[in-house]
């Protein structure tokens, strides 16, 4: 009775914020007289993706058991644990596409030029 609320709760939050902030964006650039920056969406968008992957990977959760009961299509179980995972990888991307700093320790790793 719990894990429900507290899902759907986790899941509407992101997907109220980033559709706020793609009005608050849209609307500025129309006031402001501005093209669109797409480097302001490029910033929102992944993780508006790693919110939409954490509610496929709660919704499966609870949808499969119910409609594999009694089956013997459990390998579909599989599905959710793919997505499982690239919901835990999801935010290790994000960061090393998008933050600067992580991106010049990993070249500095890569080159074996220390960091100055």
């Amino acid at each position: 009775m719990f894990d429900l609320p507290l899902n759907s709760i986790a899941s509407l939050t992101p997907l109220i914020s980033y559709s706020v902030i793609v009005y608050v964006m849209n609307r500025a650039n129309t006031i402001a007289g501005l093209k669109v920056n797409k480097k302001e969406y490029a910033f929102a968008i992944p993780f508006a993706v790693m919110a939409a992957v954490y509610t496929v990977v709660w919704v499966t959760v609870r949808v499969f058991p119910k409609l594999l009961r009694g089956t013997d299509k459990m390998f579909l179980y599989g599905i959710t644990t793919c997505v499982a995972f690239c919901n835990l990888t999801s935010n290790a991307v994000v960061f090393l596409f998008n933050n600067s700093e992580i991106r010049n320790s990993l070249r500095s790793l890569r080159s074996g030029v220390p960091l100055t």
